[in-house]
């Protein structure tokens, strides 16, 4: 039992600049395989019966082409806590956090789909730049509630914040709630896909902490 004990830090040890390199690989790796599946929950969840549930709040909230670029931060936020966590438990705890999130997400997705109608687009390189999102968007609508990029943004708020001094913590908590506020601001997605966001991430890495501890119990528990 001592020696079991005793070999647990090493598990938990900091990790090396080389280690995060390829950890860094596997998350690119990663949000490869999440596309596919992201694309082929989309394309099946698109032809089943959908619900608006936009509200006058969103009906009231002007385009603002420009929060495009917000918007896309997201899409390079799931590498901050490579670079940042200096656990390998808290990185493993984030990694099954994020993929319970999906699950759940992609779960959603199929159950209730949402979708809305966006709007008609100028010329501008903003509004250009939306446009080839929305280009990439299921018809009439999927993948929608809970927003993706506000439960991605939260979990990496919440999995970052230990390791971060106050002031770096505030400054990546208000670039999480721009986010939050761009992709209303873009019509990606109505406030119900927002306020779903923030628990659908609680939950996952509540889920991935409380399953991680019961492993380690087991394996660290007398034979």
């Amino acid at each position: 039992m001592k020696s079991r004990k005793m070999r647990a830090p090493e598990r938990l040890a900091g990790l090396g600049f080389g280690e995060r390199l390829k950890l860094a690989a596997v998350v690119v790796g990663g949000i490869g395989v999440w596309l596919w599946a992201y694309e082929s929950v989309g394309a099946y969840a698109s032809r089943l019966p959908a619900h608006d549930f936009s509200t006058p709040l969103d009906r009231a909230l002007p385009v603002v082409p420009s929060a495009v670029f917000v918007y896309l931060l997201c899409y390079v936020l799931p590498l901050l806590p490579v670079l940042v966590v200096r656990e390998r438990r808290a990185l493993f705890v984030a990694a099954l956090a994020a993929v319970l999130l999906n699950v759940l997400a992609f779960s959603t997705y199929v159950t209730l789909p949402v979708a809305f109608p966006r709007p008609r687009l100028g010329d501008s390189w903003p509004e250009q730049v939306l446009a080839f999102i929305y280009s990439w968007e299921f018809t009439p609508g999927a993948n929608n509630m809970p927003s993706l990029h506000v439960a991605t943004s939260w979990l990496v708020w919440l999995v970052c914040r230990p390791y971060l001094s106050l002031a770096a913590g505030r400054w990546l908590l208000l670039l999480v709630l721009a986010i939050f506020v761009s992709t209303l601001l873009v019509k990606q997605h109505i406030l119900v896909d927002v306020l779903t966001g923030v628990p659908y991430a609680q939950l996952a890495l509540a889920a991935a902490q409380r399953l991680f501890a019961a492993r380690r119990v087991a394996a660290l528990a007398p034979d």
